[in-house]
């Protein structure tokens, strides 16, 4: 905090919707570590059960699990049956939520994104406690349903948060909602790079030394771009020395597995499945990151934020990334990333050919993302932005 300011010991309920490792799940993580030094009593309410969970008890936080929390997917809206289920998830969830939040003496909610937040909400109106809801997704996703989505939010909240400049411009700007542009940060300990790495990671999964490999980090679903991806390095197999290779670490979420499937298909199809390797997401992404000599971000909707551009700078990994939504405001085109038009195939297949051809560009471009990185993202910032909207909200 900034000189003079006093602390404000605050019980503070994190509502998240997941149990996984992804980024939203790590970058509540981080900001967790950073908030409670400064005097912030967290409770973290999941309304999924996985490793997150575990590991949140690992580093001494409070846990509650809520299963019944009703979490907004996208294809929840395709279904009139599922919709109602989703919305009769209210009765069930919002009895124990409040007697939760009653039980622990809470005096402010945060949820930590757009799909959880709904619940939370409604009882931090019946409570009459503040309710700040850190928005970590695209409205597009929802598409005709996302104006609704734009009005819950805003009736839903005391303040918000928005991961770039992409959503809040979505989210709006309006002044009583109290928006804030927030972005995510990394602790000081992977920033400096000083943790140990996994050197065997080529090994394990057959890549030699000599290989080039592409890589695609997160969870495989309809927009995040494996597809994509996949299309763009068909395009110019034969272009392409035999020794790069396409690397595609993560999973579908439960209940989608068919992404999975369609991208296999579509692998087998292309006829680069002798140069693809698939593999389930890795808890300790740094070994991937070490392991690669590109990184592509090739997302079709809007990274809301894109942690995985973070990481990957931090390590030295030489980024390519679509120019929309958070990547864009965070890769300097040229300088620290490559940045191709959305939906541009040709243009996406380019970048490949020029990273894969030069690796005085990979090392520059690592060697200044690095660089970068030292003086940027810092969680301590995010929290201090963080703690500040707390105090916004506590003192109305």
């Amino acid at each position: 905090m900034e000189n003079g300011e006093e602390s404000v010991f605050v019980k503070v309920a994190y509502f998240h919707h997941s149990g996984d490792l992804y980024g939203s799940s790590k970058s509540l993580l981080y900001l967790l570590g950073e908030l409670r030094k400064k005097e912030v009593d967290p409770l973290v309410i999941l309304a999924e059960d996985g490793p997150f969970r575990q590991l949140l008890k690992e580093k001494g936080f409070a846990v509650e699990l809520v299963e019944e929390i009703p979490v907004l997917r996208r294809k929840m809206l395709r279904s009139t049956v599922a919709l109602f289920s989703f919305f009769y998830g209210f009765t069930r969830a919002l009895p124990r939520i409040c007697r939760i939040l009653r039980d622990n003496k809470i005096e402010l909610i945060h949820s930590n994104d757009l799909v959880v937040g709904l619940a939370p909400g409604m009882a931090a109106w019946a409570l009459k406690i503040p309710h700040v809801w850190h928005v970590r997704s695209n409205l597009g996703e929802f598409r005709l349903f996302s104006f609704l989505m734009r009005r819950l939010v805003r009736s839903f909240s005391t303040a918000l948060i928005g991961v770039s400049q992409s959503v809040v411009r979505q989210v709006g700007t309006g002044s009583s909602t109290g928006i804030r542009l927030v972005y995510n940060g990394l602790p000081p300990e992977i920033i400096g790079r000083r943790l140990p790495f996994d050197t065997s990671f080529r090994e394990r999964y057959a890549l030699a030394a000599d290989d080039i490999v592409i890589c695609c980090v997160g969870r495989i679903n309809g927009w995040k771009g494996q597809n994509f991806l996949a299309r763009a390095v068909a395009s110019i197999r034969d272009e392409l020395p035999d020794s790069v290779k396409l690397l595609l670490v993560g999973d579908p979420y439960p209940g989608s597995e068919f992404h999975q499937s369609q991208l296999e298909e579509l692998i087998q199809l292309l006829g680069i499945r002798e140069r693809t390797t698939q593999i389930s997401f890795v808890t300790d992404v740094r070994s991937v990151y070490e392991a690669i000599d590109i990184l592509v971000v090739p997302s079709v909707i809007p990274e809301p934020f894109g942690l995985v551009v973070v990481e990957g700078m931090t390590y030295g990994c030489p980024i390519i990334a679509a120019n929309h939504g958070g990547p864009s405001e965070i890769l300097q085109d040229q300088r620290t990333g490559l940045l191709y038009e959305p939906g541009d195939l040709a243009g996406l297949a380019a970048r490949i050919r020029q990273l894969v051809a030069d690796k005085e560009l990979r090392l520059k471009l690592g060697a200044n993302a690095v660089k970068f990185m030292e003086h940027s993202f810092s969680i301590t910032e995010t929290a201090d932005r963080v703690y500040d909207t707390y105090r916004f909200c506590l003192n109305r």
